[in-house]
């Protein structure tokens, strides 16, 4: 599972390697526990690595309860 504390660590390495993160912090405009680092790729592309959230934990482990199966 991805959480706060691997957003800090892949933030902190992708800085160790050059490039160029935006320090991790939680975005609610997105949702109340959307915590992200945001970064580019060599051609410019905006790529991000966010923490594993609440509602993604519950539609991946509980989609048959959701289903109704």
């Amino acid at each position: 599972m991805v959480d706060e504390a691997a957003v800090d660590r892949a933030a902190r390495e992708l800085r160790e390697a050059g490039v160029e993160a935006t320090e991790p912090r939680y975005y609610p405009e997105y949702a109340p526990d959307y915590y992200a680092t945001f970064f580019e790729d060599p051609d410019g592309v905006r790529l991000e690595v966010m923490n594993f959230r609440e509602i993604r934990r519950k539609v991946m482990y509980d989609w048959e309860d959701r289903a109704g199966l």
